[in-house]
């Protein structure tokens, strides 16, 4: 994991409409072994990220993934953070399947978080999915947010402090 270095995007303009004072709180670059996978950017109320305000991950791909891998690979990181029942896991596992396409080189996915309410995927700027289930939003924001995340680095670059 490096810092990303690329300018951030300009945010889906829904995105900007609904939730107009945010500010980049910290971005990161996931890679595996030596191959990037995406660049991330944290976005929140001042700079400043609480799960109790409103926020937006936004997530650039730099290579070609499944969307059903993407929600596979995200149901199994929330299962090992302990989050969700069994029945929860298995209704947002088919929440994600059907919101995540296929993405390659340069796709967007930008989630942007309502605390105690609705959670929306954009995908290259447009709303593909939106799911009102209070619990969903942070148990799946936590995958990189939580200090329990698998990408400690990723985390510390997001919340900007590396």
């Amino acid at each position: 994991m490096v810092l990303a270095r690329a300018t951030p995007p300009v945010l889906p303009a829904p995105v900007v409409e609904a939730q107009p004072a945010l500010d980049l709180v910290g971005s990161g670059t996931l890679t595996f072994f030596v191959f990037r996978v995406y660049e991330a950017w944290l976005w929140a109320p001042g700079g400043q990220w609480s799960e109790a305000q409103p926020f937006v991950l936004d997530l650039r791909y730099s290579r070609t993934l499944v969307g059903e891998q993407i929600a596979e690979r995200s149901i199994v990181e929330i299962r090992k953070q302990g989050r969700g029942s069994d029945a929860q896991l298995e209704s947002w596992g088919a929440f994600m399947r059907q919101a995540f396409p296929d993405v390659s080189e340069g796709d967007r996915l930008t989630g942007e978080f309502t605390p105690g309410g609705a959670t929306r995927f954009y995908f290259n700027g447009e709303l593909r999915a939106e799911i009102d289930d209070p619990e969903f939003g942070p148990a799946f924001a936590a995958i990189w947010l939580a200090p329990e995340t698998s990408e400690p680095g990723l985390r510390r670059a997001l919340l900007g402090s590396t």
